[in-house]
């Protein structure tokens, strides 16, 4: 007899497993390191965040009510580490733009408010 976590095990590799292709569903989400913008998938930039010796990352555009920088536009920039320097280019600092048809208001991505007279 199994104990239960054997049987989860068991489960759990069967549902991971699909057309005899495994997915790695822990590395689905986990953001990826990026020289630039365009090594990122569809829906994600690259960005960095303000840490030293930050380095720049895969992460999803902004969606609504996620923090935000008016005016974040790509940068190109060298970066100084301890074992040397890199280049980088396309990359926004900290956070992803808002995601269309979102727009950056008082740092919260929000749909774009119309003023009607």
């Amino acid at each position: 007899m199994l104990c239960y976590s054997t049987k989860f095990i068991i489960i759990f590799a069967l549902m991971v497993t699909v057309s005899g292709r495994t997915w790695n569903f822990f590395a689905l989400n986990s953001p990826k390191p990026c020289q630039s913008s365009d090594d990122c998938r569809r829906g994600e930039c690259c960005a960095i965040g303000f840490a030293r010796f930050s380095v720049p990352m895969c992460k999803p555009m902004g969606r609504i009510n996620d923090w935000c920088y008016p005016d974040n536009e790509p940068e190109n920039m060298t970066l100084h580490y301890p074992y040397g320097s890199e280049a980088y280019t396309n990359v926004h600092r900290n956070f992803c733009p808002c995601k269309q048809p979102l727009t950056c208001e008082h740092n919260i991505c929000k749909f774009e408010r119309f003023n009607y007279y």
